[in-house]
């Protein structure tokens, strides 16, 4: 039976706990530690004094977090300058968004929790994101867009410099930006850092220049060839995380490996220290815990950048077959009545000589499941007039029963936007939409791909079939591409309609442009 006196020991009881738990929770955030770098490659890469070091090779490795991270022990040091960079303006929050967690408001949530390094730090966005420290230490964000916006940089100077995802840069970009590199005084280090998985447009001359820890074929003067355990297997000259001295021959313009760190009759030192640090997704133990299935999100994209993100792999390359495989897509008789989305994609070819690409124009349903339909390709050659009547007719056709939403892929030259007004006035009742090209042919055929490889893209049965199929199979190697950037694009612009609907009891409709 319970009395009057045992409630309200239970209840006395209760408030002890509490301020038990609550003393205990007080001098956690005290003892809490501020950012550290995680065993391993991370905490070489953080650690090292090697004048230039590329982080990288698969996705998930910890490189951006160890990127924004590089500076912390030198933020009381009113001299700092940090120059944190990504290819594109809009790719910067991400990184704005850790450095805010390691130096202003930490992380104790994190599988390895963490107080905020600086709390003081102010972070501005207005012109460009900025972290002030009361010390006077500044880590600048910046980015590199055009082509030529390296010389934005000129006439400055950092001690600390990093390119995150580097294969997104330009060689130019990257060699004008790092001379900038300068410690200038006491007590500073002078560091370039570079984070990157292969791929990606600047994938060769960054392969290049850490050619001695990626390239098998690469070789170090008086070296013996390494191989792999099985003895047969060509590897790499340098050993990751080997330390190289490297300076630039005057006479064949072209980088010589060297003893040390030599200097010319100036006293001016010519030769560089420089290392390769491999990233696994391994390696970072908090994002596995915090994220255990961003494997599993790797298993989206295709062969060949599933390789390059999971594997780190810089050896494969785009090839015939590693796209697309003529197995992956089965043949229907019939696309499902009820679908969410159905396009028709348009890549025009710019010439009518014999030979010249094919003008494409690829038609794709979206089902309920997600599972994409290739209902019908048109195939054309000819005159600018019979192909934009052919497209009239088309899209005439491609109205009923169901509507369809009509793109077409836009030059983004100044004859595209005179091309685009003209086709438009003539294609006006069908609400064309136009599409800028954005990324390689290779960047806008992995949704596809990916999603095709999982038996999610099926074909429905059609004379074009086999013409369809041998393009896509020879990607990128044939001589004509033209039907996988109809595929990639109608798939692409299918998969930006299906994000807008929502499931209801109601009858499927198709989604469009009156959507």
């Amino acid at each position: 039976m319970t009395t009057w006196a045992s409630l309200c020991k239970f209840a006395l009881s209760e408030i002890e706990r509490g301020y038990d738990e609550a003393a205990e929770d007080a001098p956690r955030a005290k003892t809490l530690p501020k950012w550290t770098p995680q065993p391993g490659p991370q905490e070489e890469f953080f650690h090292s004094d090697v004048d230039e070091i590329l982080y990288g090779g698969a996705a998930g490795g910890g490189k951006s977090m160890g990127a924004v991270a590089l500076p912390l022990p030198w933020i009381h040091h009113r001299d700092l300058r940090v120059l944190i960079l990504r290819r594109e303006s809009t790719q910067l929050s991400s990184l704005v968004d850790d450095a805010k967690k390691v130096y202003k408001h930490g992380d104790e949530n994190s599988a390895r929790p963490y107080v905020p390094a600086e709390p003081g730090v102010q972070f501005v966005s207005s012109p460009h994101w900025e972290a002030r420290f009361p010390s006077g230490a500044l880590i600048n964000f910046g980015h590199c867009q055009g082509t030529d916006d390296w010389e934005q940089y000129q006439g400055r100077a950092w001690q600390i410099i990093v390119f995150d995802e580097l294969t997104h840069f330009l060689e130019k970009q990257y060699l004008e930006i790092s001379s900038r590199c300068r410690s200038g005084s006491r007590g500073l280090p002078r560091k370039i850092r570079a984070t990157s998985n292969p791929g990606s447009r600047g994938h060769e001359w960054v392969f290049k220049r850490w050619r001695w820890w990626l390239d098998p074929q690469a070789t170090i003067p008086g070296r013996a060839p390494r191989y792999a355990e099985d003895g047969k297997t060509l590897l790499p000259p340098a050993l990751p995380g080997e330390v190289l001295w490297i300076k630039k021959d005057l006479v064949t313009d072209e980088e010589v490996i060297c003893d040390g760190p030599e200097f010319d009759e100036d006293g001016e030192q010519i030769a560089m220290s420089r290392s390769f640090i491999p990233a696994r997704l391994k390696d970072n133990q908090a994002l596995i815990a915090n994220d255990p299935g961003y494997r599993a999100k790797l298993r989206n994209f295709s062969k060949v950048r599933r390789e390059q993100l999971e594997s780190g792999n810089w050896l494969i390359r785009p090839a015939a077959g590693l796209y697309f495989k003529r197995h992956y897509f089965e043949i229907v008789d019939a696309a499902p009545a009820e679908v969410i989305a159905r396009v028709r994609f348009w890549d025009r070819a710019g010439s009518t000589r014999p030979g010249a690409d094919w003008t494409i124009g690829v038609r794709l349903s979206l089902a309920t499941n997600m599972v994409g339909y290739v209902e019908h390709v048109a195939r054309l050659r000819g005159t600018p007039g019979e192909v934009e009547r052919a497209i009239r007719n088309i899209a005439t056709h491609d109205q009923c029963p169901e509507f369809t939403t009509l793109f077409l892929e836009q030059d983004p030259a100044q004859a595209g936007l005179s091309e685009k007004h003209h086709l438009g006035l003539k294609l006006a009742e069908f609400a064309p939409r136009w599409v800028p090209p954005e990324g390689s042919k290779e960047v806008r055929a992995e949704p596809a791909s990916a999603q095709a490889e999982a038996g999610n893209i099926k074909l429905v049965r059609g004379a074009w079939n086999d013409p369809f199929l041998n393009v896509l199979e020879d990607f990128p190697d044939g001589d004509f591409d033209d039907d996988v950037d109809g595929l990639s694009g109608a798939y692409n612009r299918a998969l930006e309609i299906a994000k807008r609907w929502k499931p209801s009891k109601s009858r499927v409709r198709v989604l469009g442009a009156h959507e």
